[in-house]
């Protein structure tokens, strides 16, 4: 009898190490796949996408596991894998430029077409998209209702009890039409649309301003970050340490300063793009030998609006529906003469700044300079 308890005790034990080996083993394969990185500028070989920025309640289901894991370090994830937010937020860079933003209570899946392009699915809440052009390389954006396919655009999708919204804010979108497949329907930029249940688009409406400075104040993350998790954060583009310094600082000129931060890089960015548009013109204008009129505009970059024999355009890619395009602050790039101190005219492309309000060049105008007027 002693000899079969010891039997039965023995077994027992080796059941409930077996176990806790199981789990252990089950634990471990699902935080292997949660590939934690440091350098958050770079995607691992093998990977297909970095999540970081993680912040409270970020969950991630990595490829294969079983289980949901938290996310509390910058990591890769391969391509079927999933991540949720609840009362936490996070970033996603996929490879190729891309990037996905998930504020609180959204769900995506990261897989890939037949095609083998990156496809994100938005389960359940908001997403911000900017998805950067580059050669041989699109993206696919679905949600219940429908597919939108993707290269070089900035927007914004968000499920509700009606649909789903697509938002452009830059580039422009092109979403499947079930009536005619082989006809997309494009939403220019400064365009929102509600594709219902049924998979019909609503008529194009205008984007609000409110809702581009989403985008722009997603770096005041940075404060709540440091009050949670110390100090070594970037911030901005830059890392920021010595956390004590930072917590002795009034609240407000944290805030100030995570403010002055997101403009500067909707700044940055809006003088990037006014930048490209003057070189454009400069091409164009070294064709044909003349400079468009004000009213021939930005409509001279992609169509031969003056019948010039040397026109070898189109300049640029745009659709001539999405023209004039729209800046970072959702207002139109301008075309225009502009006058010097000294009196001198010259043509400039010209975006209106974070007031929104176009101040002939001056004030915090932003502006490249094409040519002296002639």
């Amino acid at each position: 009898m002693k000899a079969l308890r010891s039997l039965m005790i023995i077994c027992s034990c080796t059941l409930i190490t077996y176990q806790a080996r199981a789990q252990e083993t089950a634990d471990a394969d699902s935080t292997a796949m949660l590939k934690t990185i440091e350098d958050t500028s770079i995607i691992p070989e093998g990977y297909d996408a970095l999540i970081y920025g993680a912040l409270q309640d970020v969950k991630a289901l990595p490829a294969g596991a079983k289980d949901w894991v938290a996310v509390e370090k910058p990591s890769a994830l391969k391509t079927g894998s999933e991540v949720l937010t609840a009362q936490g937020k996070t970033k996603i860079r996929l490879r190729g430029n891309g990037q996905v933003r998930l504020p609180p209570d959204s769900h995506v899946a990261i897989s890939t077409t037949e095609q083998g392009n990156v496809m994100i699915t938005l389960k359940k809440g908001k997403i911000w998209n900017s998805m950067a052009a580059e050669e041989g390389r699109n993206y696919v954006v679905r949600t219940p209702e429908i597919a939108a396919g993707v290269r070089g655009a900035l927007f914004v999708v968000q499920t509700t009890d009606d649909g789903s919204r697509f938002a452009v804010f830059s580039g422009q979108l092109k979403l499947a039409n079930r009536e005619d497949p082989q006809n997309p329907i494009t939403v220019p930029a400064g365009k929102q649309v509600l594709v219902h249940k049924n998979g019909a688009v609503s008529q194009a409406v205008p984007v609000t301003a409110d809702e581009r400075e989403e985008w722009d104040e997603w770096d005041q993350w940075a404060a709540e970050v440091h009050e949670q998790i110390g100090s070594k954060f970037v911030f901005g583009g830059q890392a920021i340490d010595n956390l004590a310094k930072l917590n002795a600082m009034d609240q407000q000129a944290v805030e100030a300063m995570a403010q002055e931060t997101a403009v500067n890089r909707a700044a940055e960015r809006a003088d990037v793009q006014v930048r490209n548009y003057a070189e454009a013109f400069k091409k164009l204008i070294l064709d044909i030998g003349v400079q468009p009129t004000e009213e021939q505009g930005f409509a001279a970059l992609v169509q031969n609006v003056g019948q010039w024999p040397n026109w070898k355009g189109p300049y640029i890619n745009d659709d001539p529906s999405t023209l004039p395009p729209v800046d970072q602050w959702a207002q139109p790039l301008r075309y225009v003469v502009l006058v010097t101190p000294g009196g001198t005219e010259y043509y400039a492309v010209v975006s209106s700044g974070p007031d929104r309000r176009f101040s002939k060049g001056k004030a915090d105008d932003l502006q490249t300079m094409v040519g002296k007027k002639k």
